[in-house]
This record gives C-alpha cells, structure tokens and sequence, in this order.
C-alpha cells in the first residue's frame, strides 16, 4: 500500500471513530510532553489534516533510562 493511500484511510478512520489508541507521553519542562510510544509521523500529519490540535494521552512520568527503554519497546512492535 502506498503512503498516500495509508494516509487517506488513516485520516478517514480518525475522522470516522476518532483516536482508537493513546498516544503516551512523559512530561518534560514547562508543561511539554514528549511523545514516548504513538509517535509514527503519519499519525501527527494526520491529526494536524483533520484539524486535531488536542487528543488524549497517557502520561507516564520516567527517568530517562525508563524512557530509552519504552522507546526500544515501542519500536520492535512496528
């Protein structure tokens, strides 16, 4: 499947049943999140098309050898 097609279905199913699956983010300094796991950049290209500018997370505060961790983690399931 091609990029463009990914995107189109993606962005048609977050416009349809919204966000299936939360983002998790880790808080940073004045008030930022960093995005630990959901990261995949179609996602945020996708939110932004729709018109998202908030969607609902899950906070995780870690250090940040935790955090180096669930990245690796993260990665090997895509």
């Amino acid at each position: 499947m091609k990029d463009g097609e990914e995107m189109c279905q993606l962005k048609d199913s977050i416009s349809e049943f919204g966000i299936l699956y939360l983002l998790i983010v880790r808080p940073r300094l004045q008030g930022v999140y960093k995005i630990i796991s959901g990261q995949r950049k179609k996602y945020r290209i996708c939110f932004k098309k729709i018109g998202y500018t908030k969607f609902p997370v899950n906070i995780r505060v870690m250090t940040d050898e935790e955090w180096v961790q669930e990245v690796k983690i993260s990665c090997s399931k895509t």
